[in-house]
């Protein structure tokens, strides 16, 4: 969780990019586990998760804005009614 975090406070194309290479070095040790052996190297993989990344924002990019600035003042009201301070 707190990769995640420091991942996505990085500009957008940093974050795309550290995320798809993750979930690729994911996507390989999970198969790994199977036997499955994957026919093309982690690189390939990770330009895969970009391109249907950067598919998905394109599809929400009308909407999801919105919902991460709701998302934001929630969880800052939440923390500020616990106590919480950063």
């Amino acid at each position: 969780m707190i990769l995640y975090g420091q991942v996505l406070t990085q500009d957008e194309t940093t974050a795309i990019q550290l995320i798809s290479e993750q979930t690729a070095d994911i996507a390989a040790s999970f198969l790994a586990l199977y036997g499955i052996q994957l026919p093309i190297p982690n690189e390939e993989i990770t330009q895969m998760v970009i391109g249907y990344t950067t598919l998905a924002i394109s599809i929400c990019e009308n909407d999801y804005q919105q919902e991460i600035e709701a998302t934001i003042h929630f969880v800052d009201h939440q923390l500020k009614g616990h106590g919480i301070t950063y």
